[in-house]
């Protein structure tokens, strides 16, 4: 049974930058790392804690199809996969938080961490191209060698 999982991403930072690269980017990895992904517009609505004013955002809601019935260990590679696709999200979208729907129907917003922004920012000063999320598969990998 297919499950559908829901990132959404902002069109722009806070400060105007188009994230056109981004929105490819993450696309063509959720191909690679899901087979197949929806890309649909929307409108984030959010109250800010600090003023109380009620903010609009123009977002792409990603939606991809989960398999729920995998059994417990690739499942949870799946959920964690998504945390960390969302987690880089918010590092190059530069958002406090990013929306994550996971295949369960729960939603968590999720923040860029320390780590993740860590390794992004390492692997961007050694030169390499960073895509904003990678899957490592070590079951797969284990197989093959």
């Amino acid at each position: 049974m297919l499950r559908e999982a829901k990132i959404l991403c902002p069109l722009a930072t806070n400060e105007g930058e188009s994230l056109t690269h981004l929105h490819d980017t993450l696309a063509e990895g959720l191909v690679d790392d899901f087979g197949g992904c929806t890309m649909t517009p929307c409108l984030g609505f959010w109250r800010s804690p600090d003023s109380g004013k009620v903010h609009r955002e123009p977002m792409l809601a990603f939606v991809v199809a989960v398999d729920w019935a995998q059994a417990g260990a690739k499942l949870e590679r799946a959920v964690a996969n998504l945390r960390f696709i969302a987690e880089h999200v918010a590092r190059i979208a530069k958002q406090e938080c990013v929306y994550l729907q996971l295949p369960s129907g729960a939603v968590e917003f999720v923040k860029a961490s320390n780590v993740t922004v860590a390794a992004h920012e390492a692997a961007q000063a050694r030169g390499a191209p960073v895509r904003p999320f990678v899957v490592v598969d070590n079951d797969a990998k284990a197989a093959s060698h």
